[in-house]
C-alpha cells in the first residue's frame, strides 16, 4: 500500500510538471501553476526568495517577479522573503531585475539572505514565442533542484510590457537642463583672477548617447565686470543602469575671445527625472589673446 502510495505521488508530480511545461497562452496562469506544483515539491515553510528575470525588459522582469510572488503567497506555505531586505541587497551588490546571474552568484546572495531556495527565471522570445523557465536553486550546495518552462504563445500582456519597452527605448532622447554654481580661475595674459559662476547647461542626448550642448555661463568677482561665458559643443552621454551617467563634450567658446575647452559632467540621479550633478571645465584661447579658464560646479539636472 506504502508503494502504492508513492507511486501515485510520482505520477501527480510528473502530471503537474507536464502540465507546467506544455504550450500555453496564458503567463499567469502558468505561474500559479508553478507556485502549485512549488508547493509540492519544496519543503513546507521554507525561506525563499524570487530574485531575477534574465531578459531584455527591466519592465517584464518586474512583471513576473511581482506575479510569481503574489502566487506563491496565496498557492503555497513557503516563506517569501521580506522585500525591503531583497531590495537593499539588489542596491549593495548593484544587481538589476532582468540581469543574468550564474548559480555561484545566486547562492551567494541565498546565504546573504539565510534561504533555503532561490529562485531564478529568464525569458527568450522568437517569433512571438516567450520561451520562459525558472530554476529553483538550492543554497546549501549551488545546485538546480528543479526546473519549470513554458512557451507561452501570443500573450497579451507580455506583449504590452515588451511594447511599452520598446517604445520607450525608441524616444529615450532627452533634454537635461543643469543649473550650477561654482569657482573659476581665469588667466588673461598671465594675470590670474578668482571668479564665482553660475552656470545655465542645456543638453540635447540621443538615443545613442550622443550629445549636442550649450552653455551659459555669468562670472564676476571685484577686478572684472559681469562676462556672459557662451560655448556649444558635442560630445556623448554614458547612461548605467544603476542611477548616475557621465558624459563630456568639446566645447567652443566666445568668452573675451575665441576658445576651445573640455567639458565633463557626471550626474547621479536620485529618480527618473531629477538629478546632482558635479562638473568641470577646461578651456584654452586659440587666437590673439592668450587665455585659459577652469572651472568646477555643482548644481541640479533635470530629464525633460
Amino acid at each position: 500500500m506504502k508503494r502504492f502510495l508513492i507511486f501515485i505521488q510520482i505520477l501527480l508530480i510528473f502530471a503537474i510538471n507536464n502540465i507546467i511545461a506544455q504550450e500555453s497562452t496564458n503567463v499567469n496562469i502558468w505561474i500559479r501553476n508553478v507556485a502549485i506544483a512549488l508547493n509540492k515539491d519544496l519543503e513546507q515553510g521554507s525561506k525563499i526568495a524570487v530574485l531575477n528575470f534574465s531578459c531584455n525588459s527591466e519592465r517584464m522582469a518586474r512583471y513576473l517577479i511581482e506575479e510569481f510572488n503574489t502566487s506563491i503567497v496565496n498557492e503555497s506555505s513557503l516563506k517569501i522573503i521580506d522585500r525591503l531586505q531583497l531590495f537593499s541587497l539588489r542596491e549593495d551588490m548593484n544587481i538589476q531585475l532582468s540581469d543574468a546571474l550564474s548559480n555561484a552568484v545566486l547562492q551567494q546572495i541565498g546565504k546573504k539572505l539565510n534561504l533555503k531556495y532561490i529562485i531564478s527565471g529568464s525569458v527568450t522570445i522568437m517569433n512571438n514565442i516567450y520561451y520562459i523557465k525558472v530554476n529553483v536553486i538550492n543554497v546549501s550546495d549551488g545546485s538546480i533542484k528543479i526546473s519549470y518552462s513554458a512557451n507561452i504563445q501570443n500573450d497579451s500582456t507580455l506583449s504590452e510590457l515588451i511594447k511599452d519597452d520598446s517604445s520607450k527605448a525608441s524616444i529615450r532622447a532627452y533634454i537635461k537642463p543643469m543649473v550650477s554654481i561654482g569657482f573659476s580661475l581665469l588667466k588673461i595674459e598671465g594675470n590670474s583672477n578668482t571668479l564665482t559662476t553660475l552656470g545655465f547647461d542645456l543638453d540635447f542626448i540621443s538615443t545613442i548617447g550622443l550629445t549636442l550642448g550649450l552653455q551659459n555661463i555669468i562670472a564676476w568677482n571685484t577686478d572684472i565686470t559681469t562676462s556672459p561665458f557662451i560655448s556649444f559643443g558635442i560630445g556623448y552621454t554614458y547612461e548605467n543602469r544603476n542611477n548616475w551617467s557621465i558624459g563630456g563634450k568639446l566645447m567652443f567658446s566666445s568668452f573675451i575671445d575665441r576658445g576651445i575647452g573640455l567639458n565633463i559632467n557626471g550626474t547621479w540621479w536620485f529618480d527618473d527625472n531629477f538629478g546632482f550633478i558635479g562638473i568641470m571645465d577646461l578651456y584654452s584661447g586659440f587666437s590673439d589673446t592668450k587665455w585659459s579658464n577652469a572651472s568646477i560646479r555643482i548644481g541640479i539636472s533635470l530629464k525633460i
